[in-house]
């Protein structure tokens, strides 16, 4: 098995934090998909340094998340706009 749910948890104005345990993963990273922001978390590495290193990071993911919905409200225009 790859990688297994640990924990989600529904977070303000955005989908979920979902923090998963990944066998292959060798540091900890947190990625942004749509409106959920997942967390890949090694076999080593406990939950709660997991949260700790969200909360670490929590500017960035804010900041990230900000720039993915600008992107889709210009994007969300008229293609040949975009074109």
């Amino acid at each position: 098995m790859k990688s297994v749910i640990v924990k989600k948890e529904k977070i303000e104005e955005a989908g979920f934090l979902i923090y998963k345990k990944n066998q292959r993963a060798k540091k900890m990273r947190i990625s942004i998909r749509y409106k959920d922001v997942f967390v890949s978390i090694p076999p080593f590495v406990s939950l709660k340094s997991a949260e700790k290193f969200v909360l670490k990071n929590k500017e960035w993911i804010i900041d990230k998340i900000k720039e993915q919905r600008q992107r889709k409200i210009f994007l969300g225009g008229n293609r040949e706009e975009y074109l």
